[in-house]
């Protein structure tokens, strides 16, 4: 009678160690960095700050957007960006800080300085489900309006590609 009962604690624990690992497996655990790719498309402003020909181009943008993602807390978010920038396509160098706005109406912000057409940014805070955010991802067009509705406007999609962690 005793080795059963034996076996039978040994087999309990075997398999409360299978649940333990492959639960560990199958489900992340909080604050693990999750892999996303997103498109953002968005259109806005810019206002030059000088119309002198002997210098790089410098001017301050604002644009509102929507990200596509098949990362459905991010799917559908609204954006919103400003910055400044010198210099324009692959010689352009700039600043940027934009919120990202979800279905629940949390906020990311992403930030960070710029060069070229294909860059970084970073996650520098959040609210609600996103306190705690970290990490970064790339940047790089996907596509652009060949011209501009209006004057000093400009339209584009990007390609978001990057990871992230919640960290509590």
């Amino acid at each position: 009678m005793e080795r059963s009962m034996c076996l039978v604690a040994v087999r309990a624990v075997l398999a409360g160690l299978a649940f333990v690992v492959l639960g560990g497996l199958t489900f992340p655990s909080a604050g693990a960095a999750e892999e996303f790719e997103a498109t953002h498309c968005y259109g806005g402003t810019s206002i030059a700050f000088h119309g002198s020909q002997e210098l790089k181009p410098l001017a301050d943008w604002v644009y509102n957007g929507i990200v596509r993602s098949p990362n459905k807390l991010l799917n559908g978010a609204a954006t919103h960006g400003a910055g400044v920038q010198r210099g324009t396509g692959t010689t352009r160098e700039g600043y940027v800080l934009a919120k990202i706005v979800d279905a629940d109406g949390d906020i990311i912000v992403v930030g960070d300085h710029y060069a070229g057409l294909k860059f970084k940014l970073r996650f520098l805070e959040g609210t609600g489900k996103w306190r705690g955010i970290t990490g970064d991802f790339e940047s790089e067009p996907a596509a652009s309006a060949a011209k501009p509705a209006m004057p000093d406007s400009f339209h584009t999609c990007t390609q978001w590609k990057g990871k992230y962690e919640v960290r509590k």
